[in-house]
């Protein structure tokens, strides 16, 4: 599996006018701003001192706000279009279960988030997902012996922008200024940090609801605006380029499309780990009902047998099927 992760046309955005040149990184398009450097050096670490602490504190979102949108202020955040044509999604199946419509493979019906997540609040409904179907693998830590399905998203409109923040290329690192570099790697450490409580989130919310609003120069008419971050297992050198997407539901709604789902499972082969599918939808009908080309029983048998999807022994497979009916 290759990761193919591209970002096109990214541009700085500033509220004026800005000063563009071309960047040796992968042909993205920097633009640099001598406004940038409204608050001193000491006055941002003062600014991200404060951030920290209210993080620490288990602050709720809306304590972050005076302090972080001022120091914003100070980045040129970037906006872009992305080449790949999908996105990919990982679940974990329940016990003795294959999903059954698209609606269990999307986001979540507000009424069900009663946990905070990494950019949504409480009740509040965000699709994440990757730019690539490694991404996601990565991002769920797949357990051994355990079913999880990946959906493969298309992105019916070209022309959604997305908001890049963090150091999502970590090839080389270009500022405009020691300022810009402070207030980036601040964003990066917050949305890659490792979380025990819920309430961690609570600093990376309010930077969500800062960028899911924040109106873009470079595109003011763009209608959507969706966030791409790194991922937060992006501080392990193997995963540096690794990225994610959070997508609000109304904003997917209008331009997405689930048009495939795979079953997976992470299998021991003694020297090395081996991720095998083993089902796969054969249609999605309108209404949303997934038709799997088996069964789960069938599909059982199947691995019973040591056979993948497509009928090719896996030695390693025979014996788990009590394993994978002990999933989620």
């Amino acid at each position: 599996m290759h990761l193919t992760v591209d970002l096109a046309s990214l541009v700085f955005y500033s509220t004026g006018a800005a000063t563009h040149h071309t960047c040796a990184l992968d042909g993205i398009t920097c633009a640099t701003k001598k406004s940038l450097n409204k608050f001193s050096y000491n006055e941002i670490v003062s600014r991200i001192k404060k951030l920290k602490e209210l993080s620490q504190q288990n602050a709720e979102p809306s304590e972050f706000y005076q302090y972080f949108e001022p120091l914003m202020s100070q980045l040129p955040l970037g906006a872009s279009s992305i080449k790949s044509e999908f996105l990919f999604r990982s679940r974990w199946n329940k016990k003795g279960e294959l999903f059954e419509s698209v609606e269990d493979l999307i986001y979540p019906k507000p009424n069900l988030v009663l946990r905070k997540g990494r950019l949504n609040n409480i009740g509040e409904s965000i699709l994440y997902a990757s730019p690539s179907e490694l991404g996601t693998i990565v991002e769920s830590r797949p357990d051994l012996n355990k079913l999880f399905t990946i959906s493969k998203i298309k992105i019916l409109n070209k022309n959604l922008i997305y908001l890049a923040t963090g150091n999502l290329n970590n090839s080389g690192k270009i500022y405009a200024s020691r300022n810009n570099e402070l207030v980036t790697d601040f964003i990066h450490s917050e949305l890659t940090k490792n979380v025990e409580n819920p309430e961690d989130y609570n600093s990376t919310i309010a930077m969500a609801n800062f960028f899911f609003n924040k109106k873009v120069s470079n595109f003011s008419n763009v209608k959507y605006l969706n966030i791409i971050y790194p991922s937060v297992e992006a501080s392990k050198i193997s995963n540096q380029k690794m990225q994610n997407v959070a997508i609000k539901s109304e904003v997917f709604d209008n331009n997405y499309e689930i048009i495939q789902a795979t079953v997976y499972c992470l299998i021991n082969n003694e020297t090395h780990y081996t991720l095998t599918d083993l089902n796969i939808t054969e249609n999605i009908n309108k209404n949303g009902d997934l038709e799997w080309r088996y069964n789960f029983d069938q599909m059982i048998e199947r691995i019973s047998m040591g056979l993948s999807l497509n009928g090719i022994p896996v030695s390693n497979l025979i014996g788990i099927e009590k394993d994978l009916l002990k999933s989620i």
